[in-house]
């Protein structure tokens, strides 16, 4: 279980160093492939959860160093808020997958 996340981590991880510059899509489908891994591994939320955000302050200070050394072509403004969506999707998830459920359960009820 643990060579086959390891070795999809390594793969994805591979792709991003074999790009110059990583553009948003570059990102989301890293994040989709890290994901996708840690579940298929059977990986509890939490540990999900924190992983994804680990990579995403990696993301975060890669758009740091964009900006600071003004690297062109690089949509730093567009990337920066999908990323932070995306983290706050994240980390909310389960939040928000209660609130749902509760919703259900109240309007069931009262039908």
């Amino acid at each position: 279980m643990f060579d086959s996340l390891s070795n999809r981590l390594n793969e994805v991880f591979d792709r991003l160093r074999g790009r110059g510059a990583l553009s948003e899509d570059d990102v989301a489908a890293a994040l989709r492939e890290i994901r996708i891994a840690l579940l298929e591994a059977d990986v509890a939320l939490p540990v999900v959860r924190d992983f994804v955000n680990i990579f995403f302050i990696f993301v975060l200070l890669y758009i740091a160093f964009a900006t600071i050394l003004s690297l062109h072509g690089f949509k730093t403004k567009e990337m920066i808020i999908n990323v932070i969506i995306i983290g706050l999707l994240m980390n909310f998830s389960l939040f928000a997958g209660q609130l749902i459920k509760l919703f259900c359960k109240n309007t069931i009820g009262f039908l």
